[in-house]
């Protein structure tokens, strides 16, 4: 199942939650970035998902 959840902050792509995966990061502010931008590094805020 593929489901829209949103927009990328930084380059407007769509993203979407593929078979309960989401195809990016949550930053700690709640935006998103997709996977692409998130290779290329947050300036915004560090992903949520690595925080402990």
């Amino acid at each position: 199942m593929k489901e829209h959840v949103g927009f990328c902050t930084r380059c407007q792509q769509d993203i979407y939650c593929v078979g309960g995966f989401l195809q990016g990061i949550i930053l700690e502010n709640g935006k998103m970035l997709c996977l692409a931008c998130a290779e290329i590094g947050s300036d915004e805020q560090t992903p949520s998902s690595t925080q402990q």
